[in-house]
C-alpha cells in the first residue's frame, strides 16, 4: 500500500501513513493551514484525505502513547490528562481499545470508532471484517452489536422442548425461506405488570433442568424483538404488519429499522368494551404496515383502515386482519408470534407446536 507522510515541525522527524501522502502547502501552524491561491483541485482533494487519515490515526496514537507511558512510569493519568487537554474518559476508552485490540488487528480502513464498539468482545475479528465487507458505518456496526447481545440473551428459551424456539425461525434462515408478508403480534415486556393486562399474566415462564427461571413470564424487550431474523426471512419485495399498543408506538421504527422495512400506513382495530388507561381508556390497537423492496402497493384497495369487533381472550387478534393482510399482501405469509395454526400460513410461537412448524416449513422450503 501507498504511503503518505508528514513531517513533525518541532523534530523534522517524517512519520509515515498508508495509504496517500501528505502534502502541506502554503503556512502551517498549530492555529491554522494558509493555504496558497493556485492548487489544483487534486491537490486540494488530496490534503483533505490525507487530513482525514490523521484525524482517524490520532486517537490510536493517544491509546498507544498512554499504554507506553504506564508500562514505563506508571499510572500517568493525570498527565496525560494535562498534556493533551482530553477528558479521562476519552483517554481511558483510547488506552483500553489500543490495549485490547493490537496492531497486526487494526484495520485501516475503519475507523476507532468502529474497533471501540467491538474491542471487549470475543467475536471483535469477526465483526471487523463483516463491518469492512459490508461497509458498516459506526451507526451499523453498533446496531449488529446489539442485535447479538439480544439474540445471544434470547438463545432458545422462550418455549420449551415441544414448541418453537428461536432456532426455528434459524432453520428457516438456513433453508434459504423467505416470506412476501411478515405479521407479528410481539409480547412487548411492560414494566407495569399490575394491571389485568400485564404479560406476566398471560406468557409462560421458562425453566431449566435446575429449576431456575431462563426466561420471565414477561415477554421480550424491543431489543430482543429487533434482534430475531426476519431481516433474513423477509423478500427483497415485502410487507410487514406489525401489532403494536401506545406504549411501545414510538419504539417501532427501531424494530422496523432492525428488519429493513420501512413505515408506509396504519390500521386500528376498534374494541367494543371500554379500554384500560391513565388518560384516555385504551379501547383500540394500532396495526403498523411497512414494506421493503418493491412492495409498494396493496393488492386490494377496497379495504378501510378501521374495523371495530368485541374484544378475545387476552391479545388475541380478530381472524378478520389476517384475511385483509391475504388480500392486501404478498405470499408466503409467515405469521410471528402466533396462536393458532392458520391456512395458508407459516405460524411461529411460543403456543405453536413444534412438528406443526416444522411441516410448514416443508411446504415453504
Amino acid at each position: 500500500m501507498d504511503t503518505f507522510s508528514a513531517i513533525v515541525p518541532d523534530t523534522g522527524e517524517v512519520v509515515e501513513f498508508e495509504g496517500r501522502q501528505l502534502v502541506l502547502p502554503g503556512r502551517v501552524s498549530t492555529v491554522g493551514l494558509d493555504l496558497p491561491d493556485d492548487l489544483s483541485f487534486e491537490q486540494w482533494n488530496g490534503i483533505g484525505a490525507a487530513l482525514q487519515g490523521v484525524g482517524r490515526s490520532v486517537q490510536w496514537w493517544i491509546g498507544d502513547w498512554l499504554r507506553y507511558g504506564e508500562r514505563r512510569y506508571g499510572e500517568m493519568y493525570a498527565q496525560a490528562i494535562e498534556e493533551t487537554g482530553r477528558s479521562y474518559d476519552n483517554l481511558r476508552t483510547a488506552k483500553a481499545v489500543a490495549e485490547r485490540i493490537q496492531f497486526d488487528r487494526r484495520r485501516s480502513n475503519l475507523s476507532f470508532g468502529h474497533h471501540a464498539e467491538v474491542a471487549f468482545r470475543d467475536d471483535a475479528d469477526e465483526l471487523l471484517d463483516l463491518a469492512e465487507q459490508r461497509d458498516f458505518s459506526v451507526r451499523d456496526l453498533r446496531a449488529e452489536v446489539s442485535r447479538r447481545k439480544a439474540a445471544k440473551a434470547i438463545g432458545a428459551a422462550y418455549a420449551n422442548d415441544d414448541t418453537c424456539t428461536v432456532a426455528d425461525l434459524n432453520r428457516l434462515v438456513a433453508l434459504g425461506c423467505t416470506f412476501g408478508t411478515i405479521y407479528a403480534d410481539p409480547p412487548w415486556r411492560y414494566d407495569n405488570q399490575g394491571t389485568r393486562a400485564a404479560t406476566r399474566k398471560h406468557y409462560k415462564a421458562e425453566f431449566d433442568e435446575n429449576d431456575q427461571e431462563i426466561q420471565p413470564a414477561s415477554g421480550m424487550t424491543v431489543e430482543e424483538i429487533c434482534a430475531l431474523p426476519v431481516r433474513e426471512l423477509a423478500a427483497d419485495a415485502s410487507h410487514l404488519h406489525l401489532w403494536t399498543t401506545n406504549a411501545f408506538l414510538f419504539d417501532c421504527p427501531r424494530i422496523f429499522d432492525a428488519w429493513g422495512f420501512e413505515f408506509r400506513s396504519s390500521f386500528v382495530w376498534v374494541k367494543s368494551q371500554m379500554g384500560i388507561g391513565n388518560y384516555w381508556r385504551n379501547s383500540h390497537e394500532i396495526l403498523l404496515t411497512a414494506i421493503r423492496g418493491d412492495a409498494k402497493r396493496f393488492n386490494d384497495h377496497s379495504m378501510m383502515s378501521w374495523l371495530e369487533t368485541e374484544r378475545g381472550r387476552h391479545s388475541a387478534k380478530p381472524e378478520q386482519v389476517r384475511h385483509f393482510i391475504e388480500r392486501a399482501s404478498p405470499g408466503p405469509y409467515l405469521e410471528l408470534f402466533a396462536r393458532s395454526p392458520a391456512d395458508k400460513w407459516t405460524v411461529w410461537g411460543n403456543q405453536i407446536e413444534r412438528g406443526l412448524f416444522h411441516a410448514n416449513v416443508r411446504e415453504v422450503a
